[in-house]
């Protein structure tokens, strides 16, 4: 029986990472954005209803994940590899049990998107948001490859040809506030970019006709037409809020979840009709980590909720803050909450549900 007195609590990381942007023209949210940006489909803008999905795939193999924070996944013809913040290795997995083959060192602490590709792998980094290069073997650094766009918060990485294929967790434009799915030419230094079907894409993989691309607050994975830009449909994924990688292996999608900790092997020829009637609440925080220095948001997708608090770890009070029953959306700043590294707890009141988000 659902109370009307409950709380729906999300951790939020902070983490330090400084970063200063040199003078140039901001959209109104205050990012900088690429006045070589390139829209390709102007239409299809902001969070798209349809990511609010009625579908599930089955679950044919589940197992936990080698690293406690894991952003990304990929798939070698063989076997899986997976990365994750704070790692600075990348982990080569059995897709039988998840046992782990081989530890191979990377020097970089945030790769959020890994792909492989010839014999190679490619992490996306979101600290200095290029994309680098590591001989599997051994983990040196074999290339790096600079991307001179003013990306925000890269996600997700797909290599195709010539191009690699990544999210960006905010609009380059004054008139694209929302997340951005890029094709970046390596060998020509140009980008495409077009607008995202969910509010905080992460993974991304391709299965020879269609991008599946993960979105956080929806919790879903969208089949993507990339000729078209056109959304085909979209999958409730399982784990929990934060599904951040997905590879395909010629027959299953993987999707690794930071909520969970798990890696899932789906499906997507067995669907499932799902029942989404239930009025329960969510909350999610994005970007998360988030740095500081940098406004975050907490989305809420029922409207009833009236206050927010903030507290530390300690249970000290950050922030109690009263909000607008019609306002889903808030963003709040670290810097003016004084926020220092660590793990805080943001509670909201919801008369719908209750559960806790990792």
């Amino acid at each position: 029986m659902k109370s009307k007195s409950l709380y729906t609590t999300v951790l939020l990381t902070i983490t330090i990472s400084l970063s200063v942007f040199s003078q140039q023209k901001s959209d109104f949210m205050g990012f900088p954005y690429d006045e070589n940006f390139v829209e390709s489909n102007p239409i299809a803008i902001g969070y798209n209803k349809n990511t609010q999905t009625l579908e599930s795939m089955a679950v044919e193999r589940n197992f936990k994940s080698p690293v406690s924070l894991p952003s990304g996944i990929a798939y070698d013809g063989q076997y899986l590899w997976v990365c994750g913040y704070n790692e600075y290795f990348i982990y080569q997995i059995s897709t039988i049990d998840g046992s782990t083959i081989n530890k191979v060192p990377v020097n970089l602490q945030k790769p959020y998107g890994i792909t492989f590709s010839n014999d190679t792998i490619y992490l996306i980094d979101n600290n200095s948001k290029n994309i680098f290069a590591f001989d599997p073997a051994t983990g040196n650094c074999l290339d790096t490859i600079i991307i001179n766009h003013n990306l925000i918060y890269p996600t997700g990485l797909y290599k195709m040809n010539d191009e690699f294929i990544f999210n960006d967790t905010k609009g380059p434009q004054p008139n694209a506030t929302g997340d951005s799915t890029f094709f970046y030419n390596y060998n020509t230094n140009t980008i495409i970019g077009n607008h995202a079907f969910g509010t905080y894409c992460t993974g991304i993989t391709f299965d020879g006709t269609f991008l599946w691309i993960n979105d956080n607050p929806s919790q879903s994975t969208m089949k993507i037409d990339p000729q078209t830009w056109t959304l085909i449909n979209s999958y409730k994924v399982p784990g929990g809020m934060y599904p951040n990688g997905i590879a395909y292996d010629g027959q299953y999608l993987w999707e690794i979840n930071n909520a969970s900790d798990s890696i899932y092997m789906l499906n997507p020829n067995n669907v499932t009709t799902i029942n989404n009637n239930s009025t329960a609440g969510t909350l999610n925080v994005f970007p998360n980590p988030v740095n500081s220095n940098e406004n975050f948001n907490i989305l809420l997708s029922n409207r009833t909720a009236n206050n927010i608090t903030i507290s530390d770890v300690t249970g000290k009070i950050i922030l109690n803050k009263t909000i607008a029953q019609n306002l889903p959306l808030i963003t709040l700043s670290t810097n003016d909450l004084q926020l220092s590294s660590g793990v805080y707890t943001i509670r909201c009141q919801n008369y719908s549900a209750k559960f806790i988000v990792k």
